[in-house]
């Protein structure tokens, strides 16, 4: 119950599965939002630490998105038919420009030097 409401008005339901896989007992989670397509499944170790944790949405019959970590996976009737990596790459700033004093050596900031082209890899 959350508050006077029951989990199930909420249009959310979760699974839980114990799995051995290999010579390790698993935990499987399973939480469903039903109104939004979106499953989110967590996998802990039989102490409860957790291992992995990945959303899936459902795009069409036979058409998902698997998302994790920073991996997005495309899958469909056939497999694999996608897929996205995504990698942050923090800007180096430099230092702030003081307009009175014109410090700095006299250069303007410039807030995107140090991003990265993917292809240069």
């Amino acid at each position: 119950m959350l508050g006077d409401r029951k989990v199930e008005d909420l249009g959310i339901k979760t699974s839980f599965y114990q799995r051995n896989v290999g010579d390790r007992d698993i935990i499987v989670s399973v939480n469903s939002e039903l109104n939004n397509n979106i499953t989110n499944i967590k996998i802990y170790d039989i102490s409860g630490m957790s291992i992995c944790k990945y959303v899936d949405e459902k795009l069409g019959i036979n058409h998902f998105v698997r998302k994790v970590g920073n991996v997005i996976v495309y899958i469909g009737d056939k497999g694999i038919y996608k897929r996205n990596i995504e990698l942050n790459f923090n800007w180096i700033k430099a230092k702030k420009y003081n307009l009175q004093s014109k410090s700095t050596s006299g250069l303007q900031p410039n807030w995107k030097i140090g991003t990265m082209d993917i292809e240069t890899f």
